[in-house]
């Protein structure tokens, strides 16, 4: 019998930004250091990791290997996406970016869209 999957249906990433667990334990050199900016630079390299090893998987397949699969693939996009949520709230002097609103207005500044009731309408100038 599969288990159940819980339901995710309210899951935004503003939440997934403000409750996001990140309880593994630290070594005793890194929990001491005084460095303003290690819980950044930790969530950095691990999204370094992750899209090194997208790369990896890319370049097997470019050699002919069938190493890009979604599964892999997913993986890793998803360690992007869970880096980028726990970088969003340990930026030095420890603020709190709301990521969802800068990924919005990222994407309308880059493609010339707005977000409006639930989907993107493009940006029509006056005239």
């Amino acid at each position: 019998m599969k288990a159940k999957l819980p339901d995710t249906s309210d899951l935004t990433l503003r939440k997934l930004q403000t409750t996001l667990p990140w309880e593994l334990p630290y070594s005793a050199a890194f929990a001491a250091s005084e460095m303003r900016h290690k819980d950044f630079a930790h969530a950095l390299t691990h999204a370094l990791k992750a899209l090194g090893k997208l790369a990896e998987l890319v370049e097997a397949e470019d050699r002919g290997k069938d190493a890009l699969s979604a599964l892999q693939a997913h993986k890793y996009i998803a360690d992007l996406i869970i880096c980028a949520a726990r970088m969003s709230t340990t930026i030095p002097p420890y603020s709190v970016m709301d990521l969802e609103s800068a990924v919005i207005d990222r994407i309308e500044t880059k493609n010339g869209v707005w977000w409006d009731n639930g989907k993107w309408e493009p940006i029509r100038e006056e005239q």
